[in-house]
């Protein structure tokens, strides 16, 4: 069933891809490429700032020992291989984050670290994402709107997204893994195998819990980082635009990545074509879709997104590879 929903939303992907390609027409796309080297050079490096810094934040979550083996320049390569993969497949964090820990099976580090490092990194990632959100309907509050009653209902949002950023948090201070397994104790089939796992989850919830309440430093470093990273999608759509001499403001870039970024990992089971979709429909909404510059913006994007999903698959063979050798 599983298989069978990812391999239908990556063909319905496909078809909004090529629907979209066809509005603007693969020579206008290559054209436009053509005219601007140096940005579009720039857009496909310039990740690399955003998976040093996410690498930073995700090796506060860590144990001192297990992020001192890891050490920072292999967890940037990780975190280059998560974003890549998980730009053009559904449900990319559910294949991506458990491949990150795959290429970090050696039996020196602590597992069960790792394991709830990951956790606890998505769980703040979440937070900052959020805050990059909540800032994006501020700005739409104050500069894009004057209707009262949609005024209050941002607002209304914006209270509501702390709240489940809190409750994210509190939720993991007080048994994530043990709450979960009692879950699926209730479906019949898994109620064995859950009773089997809860004395170790109950280890994970305790050490868990312990980030939180022992580590409040790291937490907000690893906060910090995640919050600064997000910058890079800021810079990435004004290079998008500048390139396509159709310079906008910082503000604006700002309002749009943080309206697509919320997007982005609240839809994620359909990023492959529907990134497409919400950017060049945001666009449309802010009157900027001139020669259709919407689309070309959109796919600027995903060019950027397919490089790194080529370099992180070169990446993963190479590393498999040498695992075999050995």
């Amino acid at each position: 069933m599983k298989k069978a929903l990812t391999w239908g939303l990556m063909v319905l992907g496909i078809i909004l891809i090529a629907y979209y390609l066809n509005d603007l027409g693969l020579h206008n796309l290559i054209s436009a490429a053509a005219k601007m080297p140096l940005d579009l050079s720039l857009i496909l490096l310039a990740p690399i700032s955003l998976y040093f810094i996410h690498a930073v934040g995700w090796s506060y979550t860590m144990s001192r020992r297990n992020r001192t083996l890891s050490g920072i320049a292999r967890l940037t390569l990780l975190q280059g291989f998560s974003y890549g993969i998980g730009g053009v497949i559904p449900f990319q964090a559910a294949f991506s984050e458990p491949m990150k820990l795959s290429f970090l099976r050696n039996n020196i580090y602590d597992r069960e670290d790792l394991i709830i490092s990951l956790v606890i990194d998505n769980s703040i990632n979440g937070i900052a994402i959020a805050a990059w959100g909540i800032g994006g309907l501020f700005y739409l509050a104050l500069f894009m709107t004057k209707s009262t009653g949609l005024r209050i209902t941002l607002i209304a949002i914006v209270i509501l997204a702390i709240g489940i950023s809190y409750a994210v948090i509190a939720i993991q201070t007080k048994g994530l893994f043990q709450k979960l397994l009692r879950f699926i104790k209730k479906i019949g089939p898994l109620a064995k195998s859950a009773e089997k796992r809860m004395k170790g989850a109950a280890a994970f919830d305790e050490r868990m819990s312990s980030f939180y309440t022992t580590r409040r430093l790291d937490f907000f470093k690893s906060l910090v980082c995640h919050l600064l990273e997000k910058i890079h999608g800021v810079v990435e759509f004004w290079l998008i635009f500048h390139g396509l001499n159709h310079p906008i403001s910082w503000a604006k870039c700002f309002f749009i990545f943080s309206v697509t970024s919320t997007l982005d990992n609240l839809l994620f089971f359909m990023q492959l074509g529907g990134m497409e979709a919400w950017i060049s429909s945001l666009l449309v909404a802010m009157s900027i879709h001139q020669h259709k510059i919407n689309i070309t913006a959109a796919f600027f994007r995903r060019i950027r997104l397919v490089f790194w999903a080529f370099v992180a698959i070169v990446f993963w063979l190479s590393t498999r590879r040498k695992t075999t050798q050995t």
